[in-house]
């Protein structure tokens, strides 16, 4: 995708949020990425679908922790880590449990 001239970034992302199939995304070496604040975060709560942002998956996690950012800032994706990490921990020792019966 050819850059966007200063300011247009907005415009850009409206575009590429009404893509709803858009799944793949690579915006590397694009003014864009430089441009926008919170970038990572930004587009991913802007193009909900997407599965690759340059060239790095979208996990479940990264999406959820997203979600709390676009809903509640830096505090709400910090806990939704905690929560998340917790739960993690939580399946490995109860894995560790079952086996050890």
């Amino acid at each position: 995708m050819g850059g966007p001239k200063s300011g247009e970034g907005d415009g850009v992302l409206d575009v590429l949020s009404s893509m709803s199939n858009l799944k793949v995304l690579t915006l590397m070496g694009n003014p864009l990425v430089r441009e926008t604040s919170d970038y990572r975060r930004t587009v991913l709560s802007r193009c909900g679908e997407l599965t690759y942002l340059d060239q790095r998956p979208v996990g479940e996690k990264e999406r959820g922790a997203n979600d709390a950012w676009k809903s509640g800032g830096l505090e709400a994706e910090r806990t939704f880590k905690e929560e998340w990490n917790r739960r993690e921990q939580q399946k490995i020792y109860n894995g560790v449990v079952a086996l050890m019966r």
